[in-house]
């Protein structure tokens, strides 16, 4: 399978009612859309069968919103686990009376500073 005869398989995956090659050639067709969508085959199947080539536009469209659901949750979450520990350390200064951010049995230089931070009573 390539790109050149990937419609022409999927075509007839459809028509002999091949379901395992017809979801390989449309993982591959999703995969591989910008070149297949300017191959012949693609050219002569959107004449002969435009409800395919709106199927699997549709179905590009799809999977293009998806990943971009899925690239933003997983940013979602990295930002949320950097939310959680700047918390933890705020809980940590907080509580324990911790002035100094970072490891506590590093040495510092003398050009470092440290943070410190006034608790507030009340």
């Amino acid at each position: 399978m390539n790109i050149e005869n990937v419609i022409d398989i999927f075509q007839m995956a459809l028509l002999r009612d091949a379901p395992q090659i017809n979801l390989i050639c449309h993982h591959f067709i999703l995969r591989n859309f910008k070149p297949i969508s300017s191959s012949e085959g693609w050219q002569i199947m959107k004449i002969s069968h435009p409800n395919l080539e709106k199927e699997i536009t549709e179905s590009v469209i799809y999977e293009d919103v998806a990943k971009k659901k899925r690239t933003r949750k997983v940013n979602e979450r990295k930002i949320y686990l950097q939310l959680y520990e700047a918390i933890e350390a705020l809980v940590h200064m907080c509580r324990d009376g911790c002035r100094i951010i970072g490891a506590h049995d590093k040495i510092l230089r003398d050009d470092q500073l440290l943070v410190r931070m006034k608790l507030v009573r009340g």
